[in-house]
C-alpha cells in the first residue's frame, strides 16, 4: 500500500515539474517571438529609409502606416515607435548621423528592439498636433525625437518620411502623423522645395 502511495506521489510530482517546465518555454517562447517581431518592424522602416535617403533622386518621400497593434500568439501587443538621431564625429571628416529608431511596448519604458542607420543628411522632426506641424529641433537645440503612438486617442499611426536636396545638401524631414488626409496635410504645412 505505501509503495502504491508513493509511486502515484511520484507520478504527480513528474506532472508538476513538466508543466512547470512547457508553462517557462511557453512565456519564454511568447517573448523571444515579441522581439522577434518588433525587430522585423523596424528592419523593414530602417532599410526603406536608408534606401530613400542614398537613392540618387533631388526629392522623395515615404508614408509608413502602422497596425494598431501587433498579434503574438494570439494577443495584441500595443506599441509605440521612437525615431532619433545621433551625430556621431568622425576622424578627420564631417559628423556621421545615425537615424536610429526604437519599439516599446505600451506602458513600458525599455525598448525592446532598434534599428539604425548612416547619413550625412541633415535631420528634421516635426510634431502634428492640433492641425498644425511644428519643428521639435533646430539649430539651438538640435536633440530631440518623435514617436508613433497607433493606439493612443488620438493615434499617430504613420510617419512621412521626406528627403530633398537644397543647394547640394540633403535634407530628411521626420514627421508624425494619422494616416490619409492628416499625413496629406502635415506634407504640405512644412512646404518641401520639392
Amino acid at each position: 500500500m505505501l509503495g502504491f502511495i508513493l509511486s502515484k506521489l511520484n507520478l504527480l510530482i513528474l506532472v508538476v515539474a513538466m508543466f512547470a517546465i512547457i508553462a517557462y518555454f511557453t512565456f519564454s517562447l511568447a517573448d523571444v517571438v515579441e522581439i522577434q517581431e518588433s525587430q522585423r518592424l523596424l528592419d523593414r522602416l530602417s532599410r526603406t529609409s536608408s534606401s530613400m535617403v542614398n537613392s540618387p533622386s533631388y526629392c522623395d518621400s515615404l508614408t509608413f502606416n502602422f497596425n494598431e497593434s501587433l498579434k503574438i500568439m494570439g494577443k495584441p501587443l500595443f506599441y509605440s515607435i521612437r525615431v532619433g538621431y545621433q551625430d556621431v564625429p568622425q576622424e578627420g571628416g564631417e559628423d556621421v548621423t545615425f537615424i536610429i529608431f526604437s519599439f516599446y511596448p505600451t506602458r513600458s519604458d525599455r525598448a525592446i528592439a532598434a534599428e539604425s542607420f548612416k547619413t550625412n543628411a541633415k535631420v528634421f522632426f516635426y510634431s502634428f498636433e492640433t492641425g498644425s506641424t511644428v519643428q521639435v529641433n533646430d539649430e539651438t537645440d538640435p536633440s530631440g525625437w518623435i514617436e508613433v503612438e497607433p493606439s493612443s486617442v488620438p493615434p499617430t499611426n504613420a510617419i512621412v518620411v521626406i528627403k530633398q536636396v537644397v543647394n547640394g545638401e540633403q535634407e530628411l524631414h521626420f514627421i508624425p502623423c494619422l494616416s490619409g488626409q492628416t499625413c496629406e496635410s502635415a506634407r504640405s504645412d512644412v512646404r518641401f522645395r520639392c
